[in-house]
């Protein structure tokens, strides 16, 4: 919540600057891009920002968020995390960038086809990669603690 009136005052202040149509293309742009220096901001603090969402949606649907936060003594969990952190980070920039580079670069009309084909595509990419190898990160801990359990 503290993150969206910082992102709501500039947002207004960027239409307040002027009504030019490449600035009003390119103002969610700017919103992304600060999410994604947001996330890979994170890498910094002792737990990066994916880790705290994913714990929050675990609390919330009340399947042991103790349990959940336990595992951050796992060097290949903590490495997941960050790692996710960092493609989210990089991938919410990217898209930013793009945008921002096609709002300046083709007709106002094109740019209005292709953003939501692309930023809808680097959010289903990054959702899947983040399912598929979270899923992934999952089954390799099972088979370890499998193995350790039978020895």
């Amino acid at each position: 919540m503290f993150l969206l009136k910082p992102i709501a005052g500039l947002s207004l202040i960027a239409t307040l600057l002027g009504g030019s149509p490449r600035l009003l293309l390119i103002r969610e742009s700017f919103i992304t891009g600060i999410f994604g220096l947001i996330f890979l901001g994170s890498l910094l603090f002792p737990r990066p920002l994916l880790f705290q969402l994913v714990k929050t949606t675990v609390a919330k649907q009340g399947t042991g968020a103790e349990a959940f936060a336990s595992k951050w003594s796992i060097p290949g969990f903590r490495f997941t995390f960050y790692l996710m952190t960092t493609v989210w980070g990089i991938g919410l920039v990217v898209e930013a960038t793009l945008k921002i580079i096609l709002a300046f670069t083709l007709p106002v009309s094109e740019f209005l086809l292709i953003s939501p084909v692309l930023g809808y595509s680097i959010y289903f990419g990054l959702m899947g990669w983040s399912f598929w190898y979270g899923n992934q990160c999952r089954k390799a801990g099972e088979r370890l603690a499998a193995l350790a359990a039978n020895r």
